[in-house]
Formats: C-alpha cells, structure tokens, sequence
C-alpha cells in the first residue's frame, strides 16, 4: 500500500509527501547516517502524539521504536498491544520484561539484519555496473569509441538505478523492477550506438 500523496501550494510548486512509515522503510538502508534519523524520527513522532495516541501509533512505535527507553515504556502501558507484536519483532519480549541493557543489543542485531538485506538487495546491480566500469577501463587505451558507449551505458545504467532505487524507496505505483531497470539500461546503451 502506497502511503504518498502530492500537494500544490499556493505558488503553483508540487511536493509528493511520504507517511512516516514509508519513510522509515526508505531509510533502512545500509548508510550510518540513516540509523540515527529513524531513532529521531520515530521519537518525534512518539513526543509529538503520545497524549493523543490511537491504537495504530501505538502498533507503529512498537514496530520501530529504536530507543529502548521508550520502548520499554510504550510496552509497559500496552502490553497486549505488545505481546501481540512479539512474533514480529521479537525484542519486544525484551521491552515487556523491562529490560533496557539487553534490549540495546537486540536493536543492534535488527539494525545489522535490515543493513545486511539492504546491501543482498542492491548486491547484483552493483556487481553489474562494476563490471560494466571494468569493461570501460580496458577498453579505453585504443578503442575510444567503444570507450565512449559504454561510457554513455554506464550513464544509463546509473539512471535505471536513480530510477529503481527511488521506485523501491519511495513506494510508487509505477515502481519498476531490477529486470527492468537492466532493460532501461540494455535500451539506452543500444540507441547510443545508432
């Protein structure tokens, strides 16, 4: 389910925005700097809404909640709520128990398992495109035409993935897949050598 809506301003210029959970998903990447912007993210929201919580933020701060403080705390005052969501997230018995020096560890486990899907998912694209830099590189001392399409390949290749990587980050509806992304690449590297 798509969770993204754009919005015009008075001034005519468009924003698509993105729900804070698709956000998370977004940032759940293999990059440090992501890490901490979910934790801020989330405890923001947390702060921002704890007064007024309906049943589906407090399932939300349960499913992402980095902090074990506040965890610890959201699953204290809905602990059904948590047990519900132990098979899922199964630091959550941790939270339930009250306990914050086991659950720092936990979140560093699931923190490395969403980095380590992160890096499969993107691993034979990169593989991909290293190659095709490799091709480049040996080709350039005497063949500089052939040099220069694969160079033009190479710019398509990075745009299939700008373009396949945004369609899997961003959740949208025309989001396309790693064959196709190739196929943009395959396309836009045979009308360059036309």
């Amino acid at each position: 389910m798509v969770r993204r809506t754009t919005i015009e301003v008075p001034c005519g210029t468009t924003f698509d925005l993105l729900s804070l959970p698709d956000l998370l998903q977004a940032k759940k990447t293999q990059r440090d700097k992501d890490w901490p912007m979910i934790r801020r993210l989330v405890e923001a929201d947390f702060f921002g809404r704890r007064e007024t919580a309906t049943a589906a933020d407090i399932r939300f701060w349960l499913r992402e909640l980095r902090t074990p403080e506040l965890l610890v705390a959201v699953a204290a005052s809905h602990r059904e709520s948590c047990r519900r969501l132990v098979a899922r997230r199964p630091c959550l018995e941790l939270a339930l128990r009250g306990d914050e020096s086991e659950l720092v560890p936990a979140l560093a486990v699931e923190e490395s398992r969403e980095r380590e899907a992160d890096r499969r998912y993107w691993e034979p694209l990169r593989t991909e495109l290293e190659t095709l830099r490799h091709k480049r590189g040996k080709l350039v001392s005497g063949y500089a035409d052939v040099s220069s399409e694969l160079h033009r390949s190479h710019l398509a290749s990075d745009a299939a993935l700008r373009a396949h990587d945004a369609s899997r980050r961003y959740g949208f509806s025309s989001a396309i897949t790693l064959k196709e992304s190739r196929s943009i690449a395959s396309a836009s590297w045979k009308r360059t050598r036309k």
